[in-house]
């Protein structure tokens, strides 16, 4: 942890020096035109949500209110079904936000809802339409639902829950994805865990890795698969109250399991807009507990190499040096060539498991 605090105090030192970073530029180009904005997310069952707005040019924003979409046309179709119109629903959620002297408000806006069953491996559209911001189009097929279960294998003296999981095989689109999140209930209280996994399957994703070698996170992507498969997995939480309460005789542990099967285009459009607003690199994982316990020296300082340092400093600089770059990635098609509408149209399908397991002794 000091590292990395090390590195932080050396970033912003650098970056003291970087007067760049502060210029302001008066924009003189031609103003934008308007976009049709559409976010979508849905999941099987019967009731569907969709968002729709507009672009607004960035001088003109105002972050007191939301450009909403209040007169468009917005049909899902399922299948070869007859598509199906969504109503508009004046404030149906609520926006907090801050002014400019620091008091607190909420902006409520509206949404388009729609009635209808979707099931796993259904093909659904979404059509909105709007006679001053074009059209928006998207196909997503609904991902299968995955089933699971979990076996601890052992508690340690650290509180860790060293478990495995079995995944059946999927029998969705194989380019399809798994999100997984667990947390722990005692005494009436929820603790957010973090999992912790060496199996390849959450490899070449955007997982972070611990210097140890696990992919590790409070939220973690694995690939599915055609065939069964076991998954080593290791359950840490970083609050103290939990492991001192587990550290006496547990029979049981209540584990709260959620695995969501995603589409690529889910993945693809939430990883992008974590990586365009900087959350992608400012999420922290620690190495477990008996790691840092057998690999730190004993004045508390793990060894670290300078040349490494400069890289990890490099790294940051080019993620500064870059982030205007990024884009996120929608899956949204219009009928203007050059006036594409922005946002995406997405399906997933969780599943919930909430059980007590038994503690190996």
């Amino acid at each position: 942890m000091k590292r990395y605090s090390i590195i932080a105090i050396l970033l912003c030192l650098l970056l003291q020096g970087c007067d760049f970073f502060y210029s302001t530029v008066e924009y003189k180009g031609k103003e934008a035109d308007p976009r049709l904005c559409v976010v979508a997310h849905m999941s099987p069952g019967n009731e569907h949500r969709a968002f729709v707005m507009h672009s607004e040019f960035f001088l003109h924003a105002d972050e007191r209110t939301v450009p909403e979409v209040n007169d468009a046309l917005v049909t899902l179709q399922v299948n070869s079904g007859l598509p199906v119109a969504a109503q508009y629903v004046p404030n149906a959620f609520g926006n907090n936000y801050t002014d400019n002297i620091g008091i607190s408000h909420r902006a409520y806006y509206g949404d388009y809802e729609a009635s209808l069953p979707i099931a796993g491996n259904d093909t659904v559209r979404l059509h909105v339409e709007h006679p001053d911001y074009g059209t928006a189009d998207a196909v997503q097929i609904c991902p299968m639902w995955q089933r699971m279960s979990l076996t601890l294998d052992s508690l340690s003296v650290f509180g860790e829950v060293y478990a495995h999981m079995h995944l059946p095989a999927y029998t969705g689109n194989p380019e399809d994805l798994l999100s997984m999140r667990v947390s722990f209930l005692n005494t009436n209280v929820y603790y957010n865990v973090y999992i912790y996994s060496r199996d390849s399957a959450f490899s070449g994703l955007d997982n972070l890795q611990t210097a140890s070698g696990y992919y590790a996170g409070s939220n973690v992507t694995l690939c599915v698969s055609s065939h069964d498969r076991d998954i080593a997995v290791v359950f840490d939480t970083p609050n103290k109250r939990w492991n001192d309460s587990i550290a006496e005789a547990t029979d049981t542990l209540q584990i709260w399991t959620e695995i969501t099967s995603r589409t690529p285009e889910d993945y693809t459009y939430r990883t992008s807009l974590e990586r365009v607003s900087g959350q992608l690199y400012n999420r922290y994982v620690p190495d477990l507990p008996s790691e840092r316990a057998t690999d730190s020296r004993e004045d508390g300082l793990q060894d670290f190499d300078i040349g490494e340092l400069f890289d990890v400093i490099a790294e940051e600089f080019s993620v500064l040096g870059n982030a205007e770059s990024y884009q996120v990635n929608g899956n949204l098609i219009g009928d203007k060539r050059d006036l594409q509408p922005f946002g995406c149209f997405t399906l997933t399908n969780p599943n919930v498991v909430f059980d007590y397991y038994k503690v190996p002794k």
